[in-house]
């Protein structure tokens, strides 16, 4: 690395002090972060609490696995999507009938026009998430639901963020795979990439190494390796949408991976479409899974490329990068531990981002 050596300790220092207040003044739990450039990694920290509740205290570490919450659609359920493309045993323009008929079983005539691509770039015209589990007991009544819920909107006509076409991306995996997500990830994503540290229902064998979200009910105390996002709870704690956990060294590798075009599971190929914008006039701009940032932005800042893409997750969790220079952020929390103050992680955020920016992207 060629930064002024100074010039870099200072802004580490800056990272460091940010870190430390947001823990200190009990904002957000537990941080773990990290910044790169291609494969090169440029620093991480891990700092605060995995869990800090009623006299139960766990300190953060590199082991800590985190519930990753939506990063699940961009590092478990989007590769996925990809290699059975790369295989040729899907495409991106498939119409969503031909895996699932029951999906055009009723309702209007532009449901058999909604592709694979659709749900990936959030066009389908499918309603945002609802509470399904408020009336869902079971795995297949709310895949039933998910299946059959009424359009909002035409497809292509609009973005719609949702988390409706990427559980049912989960059930596309299954079917032409025979294998659950969770199966097919660790098989050919998780293993190949030594992601040793990354798994849908982990409270099984590795609850002590897991951050505490948030806590539902006195009675029930510090969720811990159980799911945070409910309808992916009734959905065994596998879903497209959410259920993944992983530290932070894991999503290290996966981010590595992703910015280095020639290496790794995915093709150039893939790794570039994926990051293209498909939503260009319309409201929001989305590549195949990655949200398009911008400056100004509660996500990064103000002073990342416009070229930025990434991905967040509900629990205080985050993945940035910009495909031209390959620069890249992780920034895992357990900021949902303490209570859904959502201006905590997007201040935090902010924060990080801006001085990340401040050196990342000086000349090498």
């Amino acid at each position: 690395m060629n930064f002024d050596t100074v010039f870099f300790n200072d802004r580490i220092k800056h990272i460091e002090q940010c870190v430390q207040d947001t823990v200190v003044k009990r904002k957000i739990p537990g941080i773990a972060l990290a910044a790169g450039r291609n494969e090169k990694l440029y620093f991480q920290i891990e700092t605060g609490y995995a869990e800090n509740y009623e006299g139960h205290s766990r300190i953060m570490s590199e082991n800590t696995l985190f519930d990753l919450a939506s990063l699940t659609k961009v590092v478990a359920t989007l590769p996925s999507i990809l290699l059975l493309a790369e295989v040729g045993e899907i495409s991106l323009i498939d119409p969503i009938k031909k895996y699932l008929p029951e999906f055009c079983s009723e309702g209007s005539d532009d449901r058999k026009n909604i592709t694979i691509g659709n749900f990936l770039t959030h066009t389908s015209g499918l309603p945002k998430t609802k509470r399904y589990y408020l009336e869902c007991s079971t795995q297949q009544e709310l895949l039933n639901t998910v299946m059959h819920e009424p359009l909002v909107q035409s497809p292509g006509t609009g973005v719609i963020y949702t988390d409706l076409g990427f559980i049912l991306l989960g059930e596309i995996i299954r079917v032409v795979s025979g294998m659950g997500l969770d199966e097919f990830s660790t098989k050919y994503i998780f293993n190949p990439l030594h992601m040793e540290e990354t798994a849908f229902n982990p409270q099984l064998k590795l609850k002590n190494q897991i951050a505490a979200t948030e806590v539902f009910s006195h009675s029930e105390g510090s969720r811990i390796g159980k799911v945070h996002d409910r309808n992916a709870e009734v959905l065994g704690g596998v879903s497209g949408h959410a259920g993944l956990f992983a530290s932070l060294n894991d999503v290290i590798k996966y981010i590595q991976m992703f910015v280095s075009l020639n290496k790794g599971i995915l093709s150039a190929a893939s790794k570039e479409i994926s990051v293209r914008c498909f939503t260009h006039g319309l409201t929001e701009h989305r590549g195949l899974g990655w949200n398009h940032f911008h400056t100004f932005n509660r996500q990064t800042g103000d002073f990342w490329p416009t070229t930025t893409v990434g991905h967040t997750g509900f629990t205080g969790t985050s993945i940035v990068f910009d495909p031209v220079t390959r620069v890249w952020a992780i920034v895992l929390t357990n900021a949902i531990h303490y209570g859904r103050d959502v201006e905590n992680i997007q201040s935090f955020r902010v924060c990080i981002h801006n001085i990340l920016a401040s050196f990342l992207f000086e000349k090498t």
